[in-house]
């Protein structure tokens, strides 16, 4: 009798050691950190953390995918899910860096075009918009030809020193937000674009970070640029009166959330997928952080003022020259060096 007792105490801790242990699973998360990580710390991680027992650890990416390879490489995976921009994400799947996801039992029929790919869920969008300091402007531009209208609106206009503006520039031009990426891939597209750019030049003030683009629209360095959505919301709010003009034509770009190949915890990766998709969760994503979410559902669950600064509502997604991850791929390395060269001289 002693020893069936006993034996059933071991089985009985070893079925308690067991339910701790699923209890105790985790999940390793990875984003850009900054206000990103504060917001979807706030959106995702604390609550998934508090509704399912799932201890969530966070961990600071650079964006390349250096670090994925070399985890997936090692078979020593220490992210499960990671933040993900287009680019490294279409690379990372062609390689077998990412598990393909399962939309099985993923809330998907509300998400946004372009929202899924093979290895990937968007988790953010933001826009790079034509704005214009409306204290020191009181009728500005609203489209890129009067951007580049210098008779109009005299004195610098401030650009970013990266091959995207190539894009702007052929708006300026006439040019279709659905022939852009045709344009630019063709010898003459780009020589237009280029030309195009060449007309103003000498009034371009390049920026090349998100601190820098709108310390020159705030410091009289330049009345008129382009910025990104998130950071002239984030100066608005600190009392400034930045004017997004989405009509004229914008550049959309937007990170993922992938699952690395391997994943240790793969199953409840999936489920933060799960969790992270429910448009109460991307509403209070973004009440804290300006960039837009993938599911329609949830951009009727905040205020209107905070809509009208999202690039990726229904108003301003018609205006939306949307990144093309394989054109950059093909073409992103050359075009950038002929951009640079042609900044520099």
């Amino acid at each position: 009798m002693i020893g069936t007792k006993a034996a059933l105490s071991t089985v009985a801790l070893m079925v308690a050691g067991l339910s701790i242990q699923v209890q105790a699973a985790e999940l390793n998360v990875s984003s850009y950190g900054g206000a990103d990580a504060a917001a979807y710390r706030a959106a995702y991680w604390e609550p998934f953390e508090a509704q399912t027992g799932i201890k969530v650890n966070e961990s600071l990416s650079d964006g390349s995918i250096g670090k994925v390879r070399s985890q997936v490489a090692s078979g020593h995976v220490v992210w499960d899910v990671a933040q993900t921009d287009l680019g490294n994400m279409t690379i990372g799947c062609s390689e077998g860096l990412f598990e393909k996801i399962d939309l099985t039992g993923l809330p998907v029929d509300d998400l946004l075009p372009n929202t899924i790919s093979e290895c990937g869920i968007a988790s953010e969008f933001a826009g790079t918009v034509l704005t214009y300091n409306a204290n020191v402007v009181k009728e500005g531009p609203t489209s890129w030809e009067g951007f580049w209208d210098t008779g109009k609106f005299p004195g610098k206009r401030c650009l970013r020193k990266h091959p995207e503006t190539l894009i702007a520039a052929l708006l300026a031009d006439g040019a279709s937000r659905d022939e852009i990426y045709k344009l630019l891939g063709t010898e003459e597209g780009v020589k237009r674009a280029f030309r195009k750019l060449g007309e103003i030049k000498r009034d371009v003030v390049w920026w090349e970070s998100g601190t820098q683009q709108i310390q020159n629209l705030l410091s009289g360095e330049c009345s008129i640029g382009s910025t990104w959505n998130g950071r002239a919301a984030d100066a608005n709010a600190a009392g400034n009166n930045l004017k997004l003009v989405w009509q004229a034509g914008y550049y959309l770009q937007w990170d993922s959330w992938t699952i690395l190949k391997n994943s240790p915890n793969k199953e409840a990766a999936k489920q933060y997928l799960k969790f992270a998709l429910d448009p109460q969760r991307q509403a209070e994503f973004m009440r804290h952080i300006t960039y837009g979410v993938a599911n329609e559902k949830a951009y009727p669950l905040i205020p209107e003022t905070l809509r009208d600064q999202m690039p990726t509502t229904k108003e301003h997604l018609q205006y939306a020259v949307a990144s093309d991850a394989e054109f950059w791929l093909r073409n992103g390395d050359e075009l950038n060096a002929m951009f640079q060269d042609w900044v520099s001289h």
